[in-house]
């Protein structure tokens, strides 16, 4: 039976915090870390109906898209509907973990999850993101122990760049030092300056797993000192972005693609702007709200956008630019983030856990 930190620790695995719009608020917002978890209620929101059937199916924990809290609760009472919420959930004994726009986001997230799940190919970020949130660890090991430092730093999350793993590079040099008194040198002798081969080891490591990292480095490292360096970096986060934008495997019409999206998203309404018999096949899809995006879709060449919803403004920019813009509603272009969660978790702890999907009864999408 896991820890509730262990939980949270393998959802960032999943969706790196640092990947969140600034100012959202992910991660844990009701509950005791060190709390034992072996039953979870995914869902896309907190409500008093989750909260009951967590009760009845005797869960710990809720692990939800939104978040219960945006901002600092200025009381906890009943009045305020989420601080109402946030008591209920701790009468039940309930943690509440939020994966919201660093889930959107990431490499494998929601908006993956979504252009898979319409039938795209050759997905690829829309808008790229995750600009600083890379470092570069560059550490000087013996040859003989490259190796095992390597497999060390990699084993908890160094060393991924996209779809691929244990990515290094090394170079081979010479390293000098001179042990002083108290010290106790792998290599040569105290207050004599020594010279020793060494390679440069470097891995690009997410900084919310820099300390697991730089602990296992420092745990296989065979000197008692190990020079180290650590490099902010640039980089866009390897396969993160705002949106999706792929193509379907051969051209529909912007109508039999919209009714595609109906049945697969199992939405009850959707809206169509543009020409029913528009003949679509780059499309654009970004799940929730999405704003400020209708002038990347066109530039990035898609003839449709999918998403939950636009305001109204961005709606007449798509209809003048003849984009087609299919909006399925909020809740539906989300529940891909549900599908992915209960995934994670099922694969990450197995029969340690168990993740159930929350369906509410009677909601509107």
């Amino acid at each position: 039976m896991p820890k509730l930190a262990e939980i949270i620790e393998s959802l960032f695995e999943l969706a790196p915090a640092e990947l969140a719009s600034e100012g959202d608020n992910v991660g844990l917002q009701v509950g005791d870390p060190a709390a034992r978890i072996d039953r979870v209620l995914v869902a896309l929101d907190v409500t008093a109906g989750l909260i009951r059937q967590a009760r009845a199916s005797r869960a710990q924990l809720l692990v939800v898209h939104h978040p219960l809290i945006y901002a600092p609760l200025r009381n906890i009472i009943p009045d305020n509907y989420p601080a109402k919420l946030a008591m209920e959930a701790i009468r039940a004994n309930l943690a509440i973990v939020s994966m919201h726009t660093n889930l959107d986001y990431a490499p494998g997230g929601v908006n993956d999850r979504l252009a898979e799940t319409v039938g795209l190919k050759g997905i690829r970020p829309l808008r790229p993101w995750g600009k600083g949130s890379l470092v570069k660890v560059a550490v000087f090991v013996p040859p003989e122990d490259q190796a095992q430092v390597r497999q060390a730093m990699c084993e908890v999350g160094a060393g991924e760049i996209g779809a691929y793993r244990e990515c290094s590079f090394r170079i081979a040099g010479t390293g000098t030092f001179k042990p002083l008194g108290g010290a106790h040198p792998t290599l040569g002798k105290v207050g004599k300056l020594e010279e020793a081969a060494e390679e440069r080891l470097e891995l690009l490591v997410a900084k919310a797993r820099l300390p697991m990292v730089l602990q296992a480095m420092l745990a296989a490292h065979p000197y008692e000192e190990p020079a180290y360096d650590i490099y902010p970096l640039e980089n866009f986060y390897a396969g993160a972005g705002q949106g999706r934008i792929g193509e379907l495997p051969k051209a529909t019409t912007l109508k039999a693609f919209a009714a595609l999206v109906k049945h697969r998203l199992q939405a009850e309404v959707i809206r169509i702007t543009g020409k029913p018999d528009k003949q679509v096949k780059i499309v654009a899809v970004g799940s929730g709200s999405a704003r400020g995006l209708v002038e990347t879709v066109r530039k990035a060449g898609a003839e449709v956008f999918l998403t939950g919803e636009i305001p109204h403004n961005e709606r007449l920019e798509a209809e003048d630019a003849g984009l087609g813009v299919i909006e399925a509603g909020h809740g539906p272009s989300e529940k891909p983030a549900v599908w992915v969660l209960e995934d994670w978790l099922k694969k990450a702890f197995g029969s340690k856990l168990k993740a159930i999907i929350y369906e509410p009864v009677n909601r509107m999408t």
